[in-house]
């Protein structure tokens, strides 16, 4: 499709929302009167629109039951009789996360558990689960087991102590470089995931956890598909937030889609703020699709680049890879680090020249002390520096000649006595 068939589109999407919120059903053929070679395109995306409506509603219309229990929509409090569900910990479009507790290995787990009217098919799920349970990286949490209760699927995987990045931005927002630094262990997490054809879909700052060694792992694949099925058109299922423009309108979705997100969530650490103007659904949902985000200006030049080129809005003039993603940001710590080196080499050698100093000021009072003339009157102490220094720096035959009573020095500085140099016979020096 080209450019200005996508334009015409979003105008046409535009004048239909307006339509309908006025309470006008106006025949999609009337709307695609005068471009009737968009008609079925302009159908399937009212389609799309329609079945996420869910996300336009406010967040308390759309979760009035968020922190109901489990036992109001049929889940038991024990899973398969091994896992028990002990605490609600998180709530989101797709699903409750429970701390639990796995009966066999006495350990605390994470449980996830899809809410049923967000679940397609159980099997289609577990399938995708289980792929994603093959993936080993030290950036992923690791999925312990997945399950169905019933009519209801659950994935349990490793509890993270420290909370999500959501949690960090929200009570101790992290450095700059400190967020550099987990942006890039998720990208290389993702970019694991990506060559082992594993899609995320769903990447925000609730499913980036922090543990205990302050290292940022990747949560949550219960949305994921593999790079075969997302390459389908499919429903956008994700977090409206963290959603690519292909994504929340259906298209085909790969890997790029998940640096987009990540991109979003970049920008959201550096900034505590989305790159919208609003994070109304609507208004969010527009400017998603016609690529509207809010400039990056107060970012430094180098920092800009590199999230504007994540937040393209076509998905061609993104990062081609998470890697290379993670790999322009560990080098912008590179470059950074490296500027600040000359200045903590400047207040090295300062150092070093105040201590040189130091000791120049203690030295040039002792060597005026010990170049006084031999017949000067000192002090007992001085007397005993001097000849310490004395005979460290002269031979023995000067040190006899200069002490020997039957000689002296001339005026032309030679060794006289009375034999004109000769051997002194009275000692035999």
């Amino acid at each position: 499709m080209i450019d200005k068939d996508e334009e015409l589109l979003a105008t046409l999407l535009v004048e239909w929302e307006e339509l309908r919120e006025c309470g006008q059903d106006t025949p999609l053929a009337e709307l695609c009167c005068d471009h009737p070679h968009l008609l079925d395109e302009l159908a399937r995306r009212i389609h799309i629109l329609n079945v996420t409506s869910w996300m336009d509603k406010p967040v308390a219309e759309a979760g009035d039951d968020v922190e109901a229990p489990a036992s109001t929509w049929g889940m038991p409090r024990t899973l398969i009789g091994r896992y028990r569900l002990d605490d609600l910990v998180a709530v989101g479009g797709f699903a409750h996360v429970w701390r639990g507790y796995d009966l066999e290995l006495q350990r605390t787990v994470a449980i996830k558990v899809p809410k049923p009217n967000r679940l397609e098919s159980p099997e289609s799920f577990l399938a995708e689960a289980r792929r994603v349970a093959r993936l080993k990286h030290p950036g992923i949490v690791p999925v312990h087991d997945v399950g169905r209760e019933g009519e209801s699927c659950f994935i349990v995987s490793e509890f993270v102590e420290g909370g999500s990045l959501e949690d960090h931005l929200s009570r101790n927002p992290p450095t700059q470089n400190q967020a550099i630094r987990w942006v890039a262990e998720i990208a290389d997490a993702l970019e694991y995931a990506h060559l082992h054809g594993v899609i995320h879909r769903d990447i925000k700052p609730a499913n980036i956890l922090i543990d205990h060694h302050n290292r940022a792992l990747l949560a949550d694949f219960g949305i994921a598909q593999t790079s075969t099925l997302a390459s389908r058109e499919s429903l956008s299922l994700g977090t409206l937030r963290y959603m690519s423009p292909e994504q929340l309108e259906g298209k085909v979705v790969d890997p790029r889609s998940d640096i987009f997100s990540l991109g979003v969530v970049l920008y959201e650490t550096f900034t505590g703020k989305l790159p919208y103007s609003s994070s109304e659904p609507n208004v969010l949902r527009r400017e998603i699709a016609d690529g509207v985000i809010v400039g990056t200006g107060d970012l430094p030049p180098e920092l800009k680049t590199i999230c504007d080129k994540a937040l393209a809005h076509g998905p061609h003039r993104r990062h081609v890879s998470a890697a290379q993603l993670g790999a322009e940001l560990l080098r912008y710590l590179d470059v950074s680090a490296a500027s600040t080196k000359p200045l903590m080499g400047w207040k090295v050698w300062g150092t070093i020249a105040l201590a040189s100093a130091a000791i120049l000021c203690w030295a040039i009072p002792q060597t005026a002390l010990f170049n006084q003339p031999l017949n000067q009157a000192v002090r007992p102490q001085e007397a005993k520096n001097e000849k310490a220094l004395y005979w460290l720096n002269t031979d023995s035959k000067t040190r006899h000649n200069e002490g020997c009573e039957h000689f002296q020095k001339t005026k032309s500085g030679r060794l006289c006595g009375p034999d004109e140099g000769k051997p002194c016979r009275v000692c035999g020096g």
